[in-house]
């Protein structure tokens, strides 16, 4: 988890630049993306202890770093009236729902078997991200209203 948590520190710092640079939607799919191809090579395909101590922090880089983007991005969807209430909404909606997703990984290593099988089924969520990205409007350049 330190190499995970190593890679996320360093995705972090970097995803606002990225977010400038190439602009919201876009780096929420470079992220996204890179954690649906990583995870399932870390924890299925990978067995040598060495090549998984260093994939794990470039997991980490995509998979968390891609947090720091949604203190960015939220606040640009919501009008100045209801800006802390939809990015209230927003935050503590993903908070109830990784609350009950413990269950679920328990569940998935419970029906696959393994830790690693149920990490990479767990990771297809973010193909949901990507899919929700597809309806999200960019927000790069826009003043806020």
């Amino acid at each position: 988890m330190m190499l995970v948590n190593g890679g996320s520190l360093i995705g972090n710092v970097l995803f606002g630049p990225v977010a400038d640079w190439k602009g919201r939607r876009p780096a929420f799919f470079i992220f996204f993306s890179a954690a649906i191809v990583l995870f399932p090579i870390t924890f299925l395909i990978t067995s040598n202890l060495t090549y998984i101590f260093l994939l794990l922090p470039v997991l980490g880089f995509f998979a968390q770093g891609l947090m720091s983007g949604f203190p960015i991005y939220l606040p640009e969807l919501f009008p100045t009236h209801v800006r802390t209430t939809g990015v209230g909404f927003c935050y503590n909606l993903g908070r109830f729902v990784t609350a009950g997703g413990v269950f679920i990984v328990g569940y998935l290593v419970g029906l696959f078997g393994s830790y690693a099988k149920a990490a990479s089924a767990v990771s297809l969520v973010f193909i949901i991200g990507l899919g929700i990205l597809a309806f999200a409007r960019e927000t790069k350049g826009e003043t806020l209203k």
